[in-house]
């Protein structure tokens, strides 16, 4: 469904995909619309292949050791290898085999957006925000405003907002109980996690993003100590800006504010900024929502015993591959990875059907 408004440039475009609304705003007077159709072209085309839930995609062959991963889609082994790394990244808390069954849709979400980003870039859109089932790509201007202002849902009263985020040209995932129900749970305990509400991330590439709000917020109490360690590692690795915000806060530094909007504690490593400034890029900034009043604390410490316990006996479990291919559960994929870097934002060239060429 497209549509239009009096009051804004552009055109506003929905479309069910990947089991989940996908909404694309743009924002500008004039700009090539064909290529909306490219874009949900491209969404259509992932769904075909990384479905969990279609017998014939690429993701379910592969699971059911019907596909060898050498025959799949170079985007389909580039997109396990980047799973991989995740999960030695966030010590197991993502997995795509979590669940005994091989499932990427905790980054295939991300990345395949932050590709169907590529495609406006390269049909010349400068404003627009492309919203996948809550997790969002922005770009330029939210005209007429000079950024693009967005609301992360309140954990508990789903018809408030506990924050707002200003952002030009970045990503904001969040994760948390409310956009599909209790569907993260610690991989090692099986339960849900503890001590957040919400956990948002907002940086210059939405998969990594998603993926590690979701490790975050499984993770529970735990996850605002380690992202914030383990994101600014990420920044000093890419050589990204790391230097102090306006308020003196060193990225990894978690520290309290009040929200005007949550009758809690917002946790972040970006000071509470004034109306008119956007939260800077490429560093990602992870926030938590904690539960509590003003005064609550949520300072992680080691993990319980019984936590660690139930970890190990997991990972024990898990190395034995119940259930799995013996293909599957040896993670052939692990050395798969393209040798072009994640972070390209580039299209090329189309293949074997799909409107942006793996990076291969």
């Amino acid at each position: 469904m497209t549509v239009t408004s009096p009051n804004r440039p552009g055109v506003r475009r929905v479309e069910h995909v990947m089991g989940m609304p996908i909404l694309v705003d743009v924002r500008d007077d004039a700009f090539e619309e064909a290529a909306l159709e490219r874009l949900f072209g491209w969404f259509e085309w992932v769904d075909e292949t990384f479905s969990t839930y279609k017998e014939g995609s690429e993701i379910s062959r592969l699971g059911r050791a019907e596909l060898a991963l050498e025959d799949a889609h170079a985007n389909v082994r580039e997109v396990l290898a980047r799973c991989d790394e995740v999960r030695l990244e966030t010590d197991g808390y993502f997995d795509v085999l979590a669940t005994g069954s091989l499932d990427p849709s905790g980054l295939v979400k991300g990345w395949s957006v932050d590709r169907g980003a590529a495609i406006l870039d390269a049909a010349g859109v400068r404003n627009y925000a492309l919203n996948a089932g809550g997790d969002i790509w922005l770009r330029g201007r939210g005209v007429p405003d000079p950024h693009w202002r967005v609301g992360i849902e309140h954990p508990l009263e789903h018809d408030k907002i506990a924050a707002v985020v200003a952002i030009s040209d970045g990503a904001v995932a969040t994760s948390a109980t409310y956009a599909r129900g209790g569907h993260v749970t610690d991989p090692f305990s099986g339960r849900a996690p503890e001590g957040v509400l919400s956990v948002t991330i907002t940086g210059p590439e939405l998969a990594t993003a998603d993926a590690y709000a979701t490790a975050a917020f499984a993770m529970g109490e735990d996850g605002p100590a380690w992202t914030a360690a383990a994101l600014c590692a990420i920044a000093a690795a890419s050589r990204a800006t790391v230097s102090a915000s306006p308020l003196g806060l060193l990225p990894g530094a978690l520290r309290p504010y009040a929200s005007p909007y949550f009758n809690g504690s917002y946790w972040t490593v970006a000071p509470c900024l004034p109306p008119g400034r956007a939260l800077p890029v490429p560093r990602y900034i992870p926030s938590f929502l904690v539960p509590g009043s003003e005064n609550a604390a949520c300072v992680p410490g080691r993990r319980s015993e019984e936590a660690q316990r139930l970890r190990e006996a997991a990972l024990a479990a898990r190395s034995e591959a119940k259930g799995l291919p013996a293909t599957i559960a040896a993670r052939p994929w692990t050395r798969a990875r393209s040798a072009t870097s994640r972070s390209s934002r580039t299209s090329t060239t189309a293949s074997r059907r799909s409107p942006i060429a793996s990076s291969s």
